[in-house]
């Protein structure tokens, strides 16, 4: 994803009108409740090690781990975990995703899918994250299709729930976005593949990917089983933008999920060195935040 330093800029601008929806003073304490939790990818130019202790400098309650990251910058399980202690950080974890597809119509390519998501349970096991985040499959063809490929995840995200239970981590059906060959959606689909899953599955709700004409409210509400939150903006063209710079209502959903116990994650990717992205979103959550309690990012690099 690349961000324009435009979309960036107009992040500072949206937090007056924010405010003036939210309403500033009101909103700090609810934001001092907030488990916010800081997306690994969002520093990607750094090893878990540095990002880790990013996050704890800013503020941060937790990290959620991408597998991806860890295994591109081949940081060891015990130096991470040796860091999530050092710094007092909380973990949770997102599965591989790039470049699978849990219920391919390829065998090759689905078992291969379950196999990425599995070694990516024991990683996060291995480092002390315990909510891992999983990103279901899509169409192959067709939507004519979309009962076949519903059946295969369903079975794969048996087995993979299994060994989550062994593991004793919990597994979290993350909802994906309204594009084509997608179909874990909505909250219905989402709903119907629960029923058919053990009850300790539970759900990510990615905000970013609810469609920019629906209300993100009505969506949260719906889904069952929420145990992780997706913080990011959308425009019409890009998921996962800055705070302040999309689309989305955030307003008509913050002071809903500023309640909740959930881990709430910053989310996005970002490969520059100031971590620019991130630097946007504190931006836009400082005046809601106690200032004793978040820092600079450039002052920490």
């Amino acid at each position: 994803m690349n961000v324009t330093n435009s979309e960036i800029n107009r992040s500072e601008k949206k937090v007056v009108r924010t405010e003036e929806k939210c309403g500033k003073n009101s909103s700090l304490k609810e934001w001092k409740k907030m488990k916010l939790y800081l997306a690994s990818t969002l520093c990607w130019h750094y090893p878990l090690e540095e990002v880790l202790k990013i996050a704890y400098e800013t503020g941060f309650e937790g990290v959620e781990v991408w597998a991806e990251h860890v295994w591109f910058h081949e940081t060891l399980p015990e130096k991470i975990k040796y860091t999530k202690e050092k710094y007092n950080l909380d973990l949770t974890f997102h599965a591989a995703s790039w470049d699978l597809n849990l219920c391919s119509l390829n065998k090759g390519i689905q078992l291969q899918s379950v196999k990425e998501v599995e070694r990516s349970m024991e990683l996060a096991k291995a480092i002390g994250a315990n909510n891992v985040t999983v990103s279901p499959g899509r169409r192959t063809l067709t939507s004519e299709w979309t009962p076949w490929h519903f059946e295969s995840l369903i079975q794969n995200l048996r087995f993979l729930a299994d060994r989550a239970q062994r593991l004793q981590i919990t597994l979290s059906l993350e909802h994906t976005k309204h594009e084509r060959k997608e179909f874990m959606t909505h909250p219905i689909s989402i709903n119907s593949i629960l029923d058919h899953l053990p009850e300790k599955v539970m759900t990510t709700f990615d905000i970013s990917n609810v469609p920019l004409y629906e209300n993100p409210l009505v969506y949260y509400e719906k889904m069952k089983r929420i145990n992780k939150i997706h913080l990011s903006d959308a425009t019409t063209n890009t998921y996962h933008t800055p705070l302040g710079t999309g689309q989305i209502d955030l307003s008509s959903i913050l002071p809903t999920i500023l309640k909740t116990n959930a881990p709430i994650v910053m989310e996005g990717y970002d490969e520059s060195e100031g971590c620019e992205v991130l630097q946007a979103n504190l931006r836009y959550l400082y005046p809601y935040m106690p200032k004793e309690e978040i820092k600079s990012v450039q002052y920490i690099l």
